[in-house]
């Protein structure tokens, strides 16, 4: 799912910023913010990210990657720029889909008249929206009838932010990780739920789990074998024998990938195997 429009107006260091994405031919150009520290570079990612999790939560109440309740990006008047009065922003996705806010510094009974700048601007529609009582104001894009649609959309895409604290924890690094399980099953396979996060501090937890899944599936429902018997002598005397034939099936597959992958990354066309076995009282 791409980003096609991002507007954002007296965020933090952001004055007025709107621009269209490019994409040709049905496919995005890829796109490098640089900027110096306080730039805005993360703000506008906040705006992007707020998004794509606000509209998955539509379709996915029962696996939130945000607890009900909360809120991903703070909206607060210290995120609006000095000497103004509100900020604005937009991410337009495709689809039509789109998440829309609005924050004004006091509550909107409070001003006789629109904050300077608002009028005529993208703003002024949600302004119009908002509540007496209340200095902010969301708009998003109609998902009720569309949960199918989005569903889709967010199980045949890549939708992923690695934010600036992600991390990869060695094995050696703490007795907390010594004592961790490997979980072999897990709601999120049901239906309604999801195992695909839009923020992922590091993959490499979640990827491991999914081996040992991969593994055990293979060494379980997809070794194959045969029973025979093997002449000894000549006096018709015969030893039964189980001749392993090897495997196949979805999962070896899945497991021949992962070790190609594994073997391109370390340069090593036959030193690297992924196994399963006991090793004192390592998991």
């Amino acid at each position: 799912m791409y980003a096609r429009r991002i507007q954002i107006v007296n965020c933090g260091p952001i004055d007025r910023l709107d621009i269209t994405l490019p994409i040709e031919e049905g496919m995005p150009k890829p796109i490098l913010l640089v900027g110096g520290n306080g730039s805005g570079k993360s703000i506008l990612l906040s705006f992007v990210v707020n998004g794509l999790i606000s509209i998955q939560g539509y379709v996915y109440p029962e696996t939130p990657e945000v607890e009900m309740g909360r809120v991903f990006k703070i909206r607060s008047g210290t995120y609006i720029r000095s000497e103004r009065e509100f900020y604005y922003g937009k991410v337009e996705f495709e689809n039509d889909l789109f998440l829309e806010e609005v924050l004004t510094r006091l509550i909107k009974e409070q001003y006789q008249d629109a904050p300077d700048g608002l009028l005529g601007t993208s703003a002024e529609k949600i302004w119009g929206q908002m509540a007496p009582n209340r200095s902010d104001h969301i708009i998003s894009s109609n998902t009720h009838d569309r949960q199918y649609e989005i569903r889709e959309i967010y199980s045949k895409n890549c939708v992923l932010y690695f934010p600036p604290n992600r991390f990869e924890e060695p094995a050696w690094l703490n007795e907390e990780n010594l004592k961790s399980k490997v979980e072999y099953m897990d709601l999120t396979g049901s239906f309604g739920h999801t195992t695909r996060k839009v923020i992922s501090h590091s993959p490499l937890r979640d990827n491991q789990n999914w081996l040992f899944e991969v593994l055990y599936d293979r060494s379980v429902f997809e070794y194959h074998t045969k029973n025979t018997n093997f002449p000894i002598g000549r006096d018709n005397i015969y030893l039964p024998l189980t001749l392993f034939l090897g495997y196949s099936g979805e999962a070896t597959k899945c497991y021949e990938m992962a070790l190609s992958i594994m073997r391109t990354i370390m340069r090593e066309s036959e030193a690297i195997r992924f196994g399963v076995g006991k090793r004192n009282s390592r998991v």
